[in-house]
């Protein structure tokens, strides 16, 4: 029989093992290799009963030895002095020779007889089943060797399970396929890379509701003293609370993000629809302007109307503007596009463009350092420049200040005018949308300017600050990083 096993081959890849060779009836033929402090002693053991060696009533993960399958599980090995000590033990059933390979290795975990082993047993039993996760113990091959109550209730079916797979599990009690695919490719990861892994599981229909029950399992390799996996611990936890109120969640998003879509929509056809007649009213009046003219006709009154019939056009087409603007940012349609440019010449250029009709006064640039160029989007730093210097000339009739300097991380622009000034208690409501302060009724305005001057300067990663004083006057200070990647 001894031809049949090349004994010295399997020894040669594992000088730490033990391995013995049995009949059917479990009496030990052959025995070789060796466990370190016990060296071939179990050459002494051939003809005898592979129970007096292996104690396996003692070990906590119980299964038949001799039962023509393939098993892994811990047993106690029992040394010459009577000690035993923990094993892993992999038994082999080889069906051409109706003969059992037994091998063992060391493990990290040892008892003698008066170790009182099965008070810790019960105890460490007893705490695994109170836990409020399930825990199970798999050996590398990914057999069960430990299951507790949390894991899998019916006591008969843990008994079972202990020493088999996941596809015997799957064949006996129909686990889903796509179950059995995800826990033997993530078991796979684990011995593989050594890590801890975790993954989600979903259980359909098994809530008291109908509803799916989700589990997040983890997978984490144990080591012995010898830096191998000995075993493989996992653990599950019943998050089925948290990905329902995550699904509801992401329900919400997608009805609000449907909601802001449809509001953009219609804000951009209403203000569409309003742009027809305002441009026909605005060509009407211009076309009454010419007659008028043409045919010399000097009529103040007429020339008054006119006036305020071009100016309301001019304010709705304002408003339009804004509330477009509004309705793109808030679902996150503002197309920005990060060019080099020098804000101070973009000021220069819109201050000359914009506000070239101010009489006996004048905004004041005062650069407080040498300014080379950033990344912005012109056309929005250029809105939201125009519309502050636009609220610093409507609500102050003396000169306005522009400071701007630059260090290397970020250019900063501040606005000092010298007017009403903002109450207190309402600055922090500035930007709101359509809110305006209680003492700028008198003058016009929508309330969308300052909310648009933020939304802009969120984008490009900037701050924007207000300081205010009744009848002193009011400060903005905007800062925008050089670079928006944060680097040169």
């Amino acid at each position: 029989m001894s031809d049949q096993f090349n004994f010295q081959e399997l020894i040669d890849k594992n000088t730490n093992e033990l391995i013995l060779i049995t009949d059917e009836f479990g009496l030990i033929k052959h025995a070789k290799g060796s466990l370190k402090s016990i060296e071939n002693f179990a050459i002494d053991y051939i003809g005898l009963p592979i129970s007096e060696l292996i104690v396996e009533k003692e070990s906590p993960f119980t299964q038949p030895l001799l039962n023509k399958s393939s098993i892994d599980f811990f047993a106690f090995l029992k040394c010459p002095d009577l000690k035993k000590i923990g094993v892993q033990l992999q038994i082999q059933y080889d069906e051409s020779v109706a003969m059992y390979l037994f091998y063992i290795r060391p493990t990290s975990i040892h008892f003698n007889e008066n170790s009182g082993l099965e008070q810790l047993k019960d105890f460490y039993e007893n705490l695994l089943n109170h836990l409020p996760v399930d825990v199970v113990v798999f050996s590398p091959n990914h057999r069960y060797l430990y299951i507790n109550n949390i894991a899998l209730s019916d006591e008969k079916k843990r008994s079972w399970l202990i020493g088999k797979t996941d596809k015997e599990y799957a064949q006996k009690y129909q686990l889903s396929p796509s179950h059995l695919n995800g826990r033997q490719e993530t078991f796979k990861k684990v011995i593989t890379t050594g890590k801890l892994i975790e993954y989600e599981e979903e259980f359909k229909g098994k809530q008291p509701d109908g509803s799916s029950k989700w589990v997040l399992r983890h997978f984490k390799p144990i080591y012995n003293s010898t830096g191998e996996i000995e075993f493989v611990l996992g653990f599950g936890l019943d998050i089925s609370d948290r990905k329902k109120a995550e699904l509801e969640t992401l329900k919400n998003l997608e009805k609000q993000t449907e909601l802001n879509q449809l509001k953009n929509k219609f804000v951009s056809t209403i203000s569409h629809e309003f742009r027809t007649p305002l441009a026909t009213i605005k060509g009407s009046i211009d076309l009454l302007a010419i007659f008028l003219e043409k045919n010399q006709i000097e009529n103040p009154k007429i020339n008054q109307y006119i006036n305020t019939i071009n100016n309301e056009v001019h304010n709705l087409n304002t408003l339009l503007n804004d509330v477009l603007m509004i309705g793109r940012h808030d679902v996150s349609q503002t197309p920005i596009c990060f060019t080099k440019s020098n804000l101070l010449l973009l000021l220069e250029n819109m201050i000359e463009q914009n506000f070239g009709f101010l009489v006996n006064r004048k905004i004041k640039i005062l650069k407080q350092s040498p300014i080379e160029d950033l990344e912005i989007d012109s056309k929005l730093m250029f809105h939201v420049f125009s519309n502050i210097l636009s609220n610093a000339v409507k609500y102050s009739q003396n000169d306005i200040n522009l400071y701007i300097s630059q260090n290397t991380h970020e250019t900063t622009v501040v606005v000092e005018d010298f007017g009403i000034g903002i109450p207190t208690n309402e600055q922090s409501k500035l930007f709101n949308s359509f809110y305006r302060a209680s003492n700028s009724i008198h003058f016009q305005g929508t309330g969308l300017g300052l909310v648009i001057i933020k939304n802009f300067v969120d984008l490009h990663h900037g701050s924007i600050e207000l300081e205010s004083h009744l009848d002193v006057g009011t400060l903005f200070k905007v800062s925008i990083p050089n670079f928006q990647n944060g680097q040169r």
